[in-house]
């Protein structure tokens, strides 16, 4: 110990009753904690906004400042993770238990009871049912996005439904091909990128020194 200390001076003394003493005032610092409205992040963040979705993200902005359910719909791999995941960022400090992201991708896994606790910051000590999880969230002010529903349509449809009926400030940003069909349902038609005309790709492979190409 006396070699780990070196630096801050002879604080370890020898002692003949006690055999070694530390001798050094002891200044004890505040606990930083979080703020109870210090909104928490459960999202993965994006290093570069998606380039040419500017309107789109405008537009689902808007819907979200009125609507409390709203749908990204579009084809698979059209950018629709991408889209919600900018959103999400930019609104989460909006929010005083911030967002949450749940991929509904392998649906086996995420539908279970089990996972959503850990999925939407909540402490249990038993996994809880649905009910219980809606009812926990009752309160509190987040934003829950939902990604690729298009596999469980169904119970995805069910489970927001009665977020929207039994909670007051949870507010649902949703990802799929096929709609909820739920009557608080707002839809955001995401569309294809339009490719840059002949005269633009030949122009960006110049700047770029060489020919030009798209990946996706």
């Amino acid at each position: 110990m006396r070699k780990a200390l070196r630096d801050y001076g002879a604080v370890i003394q020898a002692d003949p009753s006690q055999g070694y003493r530390f001798d050094a005032n002891v200044v004890k610092e505040p606990v930083i904690r979080r703020s109870e409205n210090q909104p928490r992040f459960g999202i993965p963040g994006i290093v570069v906004k998606p380039i040419g979705r500017e309107a789109a993200a405008d537009g689902i902005h808007e819907l979200l400042n009125s609507r409390r359910l709203v749908t990204i719909l579009g084809s698979g791999g059209i950018g629709k993770t991408t889209i919600a995941l900018q959103v999400a960022n930019d609104r989460a400090a909006n929010y005083a238990d911030g967002a949450y992201f749940i991929d509904l991708e392998y649906p086996q896994l995420i539908l279970s009871t089990r996972h959503w606790p850990n999925a939407i910051g909540l402490r249990v000590t038993d996994w809880p049912g649905i009910e219980q999880i809606v009812s926990a969230l009752r309160d509190r002010r987040l934003l829950l996005i939902l990604d690729c529903c298009e596999h469980v349509l169904g119970p995805v449809a069910k489970l927001v439904a009665s977020f929207l009926a039994k909670t007051a400030y949870v507010d649902i940003l949703v990802t799929t091909r096929e709609p909820l069909q739920l009557d608080d349902e707002a839809i955001w038609r995401l569309a294809a990128l339009t490719v840059p005309p002949k005269a633009a790709e030949t122009h960006t492979g110049r700047a770029l020194g060489g020919p030009y190409r798209r990946w996706g």
